[in-house]
């Protein structure tokens, strides 16, 4: 009967089949287990970089808004001035219509 050890064994595919004895696989448990922790802690990292990108951005985007709603503001006091003024101007042309309808109610 042939050797079956580690390195004669084959997969289907003709690849090596490992073998792993109990305490070689605790080994292994550890080790995967130790990569899990590290990758996670880098992938937290990574998403912990993202989340900070993001939020200094909604400042900045919040910054903006304070920026654009303080020129709205501005402009709203601008237009009642105008409003005011435009105001103003009709009474104007409607006290000089009333002088000429009177000169020439007079005449």
């Amino acid at each position: 009967m042939a050797d079956k050890s580690a390195i004669d064994r084959l997969d289907k595919n003709g690849r090596p089949i490992m073998v792993i004895q109990g305490n070689q696989l605790d080994a292994v448990a550890r080790e995967v287990k130790q990569h899990v922790v590290a990758h996670n802690a880098v992938q937290q990292g990574v998403l912990g970089n993202e989340v900070a990108a993001l939020a200094a951005q909604l400042n900045d985007q919040g910054a903006q808004l304070g920026g654009v709603h303080h020129q709205m503001n501005k402009i709203r006091q601008l237009l009642e001035g105008l409003a005011v003024q435009v105001v103003a101007n009709a009474n104007a042309h409607a006290a000089n219509a009333n002088a000429v309808n009177a000169n020439a109610n007079a005449n």
